[in-house]
């Protein structure tokens, strides 16, 4: 009786200590970059506490005007009152709790029974999954939306398609929040409508007349719910406008497909090692009660990551919470008997939670801490360069064209600055097509001295290289070729370092700053 006791409290306390272990690598990784958005959702946090009012004018930006909508304001108040509080270490603690408490669901989920071979499982699948959404990770909106859609295939599950007025009204407060939080709650009202679907054909096929409306009055709260945001039907504009121009979103690196280089091969082996779980189901026959939405919503998010990276971590939400559940209902069944404890066990579990204690403590300690990101990245942004165009006397009021990724860092350090995109509208309607594609327009030989006159562009501030990638195995067994990837040549560059209309003004580690001739 000891013993097992001594085994149970051993299996919470290793449970516990290997999601402190997942929160410290998220945490850890937190400080390898940073977002390009970051500094504007700072700043428009900041306007928002100050003003006490929304943004609805577009005045950031020089190319472009009109209204905006800006989908993420309470994230964005959030976010600037946790840094201005916390500084940068408390907002990435703060958005790796964020990421963990979404592992702990699933894996909440998942532990079913006091099963060692079990457990093992759910803890390779998380570190799996943890893995495959770690490039997503950091504090980003999106993140919030990540666990927002966990909650919801959670709630769904728990009440099926009984009528209960607790879900209507819980989902209605649920869609305002995540509506005022990002834009993807719009995804999370598709699965809504997957699930109200299944439940409206079920109560018809089964004649169950009075309750077939139940199902769209949760659907129609939820959506109502939406509507009585401060924006109100301007959020569904916006979010047509960024639907109408997906395809040019192609252009930026978050937004690529994912066989597009370069590759990231544990979100291909997350996708591959789902899809043999299902797989083993369909060939083996061992088929637990089949929900048809939930389904739809997997096959859903599997066809948004392959067209998009971004969506690799709803892909990776509902595989843990459909797919891997029907796995582990069909191979670990409650009827079966318990394996007999192993040799060695109390060895084990003494030894587990000791290692996870001592592995989360070396992840911490030799984590890079620091509070100021905006001048740690100086190797991506440009904080010299920047900063001394910023306080040039003549320069600092010329008309600038800006690289695409500076946008938001620019945003957050030189607010008054009046620039060509950032990360906020690049699929902004521009013509004929995008702001982003207008922006691409600079990169073509045979259009950038007419965009440069076009435009009037008076300073540009470009980074000094292309990235350049080391190539593992994989890559070259894929075929790609480093010569290939790094031998790029960057265009609008070229142009301005042979051109006898522009100076090269300054330079830092990252950027170099252009001015026109007759403006040097």
């Amino acid at each position: 009786m000891m013993f097992k006791n001594f085994s149970q409290i051993s299996r919470q306390v290793s449970w516990f200590l290997f999601f402190v272990l997942l929160g410290a690598v998220i945490w850890r990784g937190s400080f390898a970059n940073l977002d390009p958005d970051l500094g504007w959702h700072l700043k428009f946090g900041r306007d928002i506490w100050l003003t006490h009012q929304l943004p609805h004018d577009q005045l950031q930006l020089w190319s472009i005007n009109g209204n905006w909508v800006d989908h993420e304001w309470l994230t964005n108040l959030f976010t600037f009152l946790i840094y201005r509080a916390t500084g940068y270490i408390g907002l990435t603690f703060i958005f790796a709790l964020v990421a963990v408490a979404g592992l702990w669901l699933i894996g909440r989920q998942l532990r079913r029974a006091d099963r060692p071979a079990r457990d093992v499982f759910i803890g390779l699948w998380l570190v799996l999954s943890l893995a495959a959404i770690l490039p997503h990770l950091g504090p980003r909106p999106q993140q919030l939306s990540w666990l927002l859609l966990i909650i919801e295939f959670l709630l769904l599950k728990k009440y099926g398609d009984r009528p209960d007025w607790r879900l209507a009204l819980g989902l209605a407060g649920f869609f305002w929040l995540w509506s005022s939080l990002h834009a993807a709650f719009f995804i999370g009202l598709v699965v809504l409508a997957l699930w109200a679907g299944q439940a409206l054909w079920l109560a018809w096929s089964r004649r169950r007349i009075r309750t077939a409306v139940w199902p769209l009055i949760v659907l129609g709260a939820a959506a109502i719910a939406t509507l009585l945001t401060p924006y109100g039907l301007q959020l569904y504009d916006f979010l047509t406008t960024y639907y109408r121009h997906y395809g040019s979103l192609s252009h930026i690196s978050e937004w690529k497909a994912i066989w597009v280089f370069p590759i990231h091969y544990w979100q291909l082996l997350f996708i591959a090692a789902s899809a043999a779980l299902a797989l083993t189901l369909v060939i083996f026959k061992r088929r637990p009660r089949l929900v048809a939405w939930q389904w739809l919503a997997v096959a859903m998010f599997l066809l948004m990551g392959f067209t998009s990276v971004r969506h690799i971590p709803l892909f990776v939400a509902s595989a843990g919470l459909v797919i891997v559940p029907a796995w582990l209902a069909a191979n670990f069944s409650p009827d079966r008997q318990p394996a007999k404890p192993f040799p060695y066990a109390l060895a084990l579990q003494i030894v587990l939670p000791l290692s996870l204690f001592i592995v989360s403590w070396i992840a911490l300690l030799t984590t890079n801490f620091f509070n100021d990101p905006f001048q740690k990245f100086c190797f991506e942004y440009p904080c010299q360069a920047g900063r001394l165009l910023q306080l040039h006397p003549r320069y600092s009021q010329l008309k600038l064209f800006n690289q695409y990724d500076y946008g938001g860092w620019l945003i957050w350090v030189w607010p008054d600055k009046q620039l060509f995109i950032d990360g906020r509208l690049p699929q902004y309607p521009f013509g004929r097509w995008s702001l982003l594609e207008e922006y691409l327009e600079f990169r073509r030989p045979d259009r950038i001295a007419a965009q440069l006159k076009t435009y009037d562009i008076e300073a540009v501030l470009w980074n000094k290289q292309l990235p350049q990638y080391h190539l593992n195995w994989l890559d070259r067994l894929l075929g790609f070729r480093e010569a290939d990837i790094n031998g790029r040549t960057d265009e609008l560059k070229q142009y301005l370092d042979n051109s006898p209309d522009w100076r090269r003004a300054f330079a830092d580690d990252a950027s170099v700053v252009y001015i026109r001739r007759d403006k040097f």
